[in-house]
C-alpha cells in the first residue's frame, strides 16, 4: 500500500471544504458535514470511522453525487466533479461504489453474468463478446466459480453476493473505489476472505479507496490512513498505526476501546 508518495501524484480523490445539510422540521437546515477536506492517493486506502450518525455514509454518497452538497468541491483524478452530465460521466468512467448490503444492491431479476456485464456495456466501447469475457475475468479475480454466473442473487450466500458486488465494481477497471461497510453483514471467516481479496486488488490495481466503517479491526487490516468523524467534523486524521495505537483524541481512544473486533 502507498502512503506519502501516492499523494505526490494526482490524487484519486480530493474533497475541499465540503458542506452537506438537510431540511428538518419547520424548514430549518440541519448540518451533517462541516468543512470536510481530504485527499486519497493512488493505491492508498483512507478509512473514515466514527459512530453511527456521524456523517460517514453521507460523505461517501456526496462524493459520488448521490446526495447534493451545499458547498465545497470534489475532484476525481484531478477533474472537478460538476452536477451535470459530465459529472455523471466522470463518476461512471472511473469510480465504483460497493454498498453495505450486497443483496439490496443487486438486481434480483438479473443473473450474476448479467449483473457483471451491465456496467461494462453501459460504460461503452465493448462488444457483446468483450463484455462477456471481461465479466468472466472479473468473476475469476474475486474467486467466483463459473458455475455461479447463471445463478440469481437469492441463490447466493452473503459472501458470494459481496464477491459479485466487488466483481461488478472491478469489471469497469475503476481508479476510485468507495466501500461503505463492505463486510458488516458477513461472518468473521467470510469477512477476512473479502478483506484479503480487497487488499490484493487495491495493491495490484493501485486503486484509490475510500473505506467507510465503524470497525477498527477492518481499519487495521485494510487502511493506510484514518480520518475520525465526530458529528460531521474531523476529530483527527493520521496514519492508521498512529490512530489505532496512539490516538490523540479521547473520543478516538473510546472508539478504539469500543471496537473489540480484530481480524487475524
Amino acid at each position: 500500500m502507498e502512503t506519502d508518495s501516492a499523494l505526490r501524484e494526482v490524487p484519486g480523490l480530493r474533497v475541499d471544504h465540503l458542506e452537506v445539510s438537510y431540511r428538518g422540521k419547520g424548514g430549518t437546515r440541519i448540518s451533517v458535514l462541516h468543512d470536510m477536506s481530504l485527499a486519497i492517493g493512488a493505491g492508498e486506502t483512507l478509512a473514515v470511522v466514527g459512530p453511527s450518525g456521524c456523517g460517514k455514509t453521507t460523505l461517501a454518497r456526496a462524493v459520488v453525487g448521490l446526495i447534493p452538497s451545499d458547498a465545497g468541491t470534489v475532484e476525481i483524478l484531478g477533474k472537478r466533479l460538476d452536477r451535470g452530465s459530465k459529472g455523471r460521466q466522470l463518476i461512471a468512467s472511473c469510480c465504483h461504489f460497493v454498498f453495505q448490503d450486497p443483496y439490496g444492491s443487486l438486481n434480483p431479476r438479473q443473473s450474476v453474468r448479467a449483473v457483471l456485464e451491465e456496467p461494462i456495456r453501459l460504460k461503452g466501447g465493448s462488444s457483446a463478446t468483450q463484455c462477456r469475457i471481461r465479466a468472466e475475468e472479473a468473476a475469476r479475480r474475486v474467486g467466483l466459480s463459473p458455475s455461479l454466473l447463471t445463478r440469481y442473487p437469492h441463490a447466493l450466500s452473503g459472501g458470494q453476493r459481496q464477491r459479485v458486488a466487488l466483481a461488478r465494481a472491478l469489471a469497469t477497471e475503476p481508479k476510485l473505489l468507495i466501500l461503505d461497510e463492505p463486510t458488516s453483514a458477513l461472518d468473521l471467516t467470510v469477512q477476512a476472505q473479502i478483506l484479503n481479496l480487497l487488499l490484493e486488488v487495491i495493491e495490484i490495481q493501485r486503486l484509490s479507496t475510500l473505506l467507510i466503517t465503524h470497525d477498527m479491526g477492518v481499519v487495521r487490516h485494510l487502511a493506510d490512513r484514518v480520518l475520525v468523524l465526530r458529528e460531521g467534523c474531523i476529530e483527527e486524521e493520521g496514519p492508521s498505526a498512529e490512530i489505532l495505537e496512539n490516538p490523540r483524541s479521547r473520543f478516538t481512544q473510546q472508539l478504539n476501546l469500543a471496537s473489540l473486533h480484530r481480524l487475524d
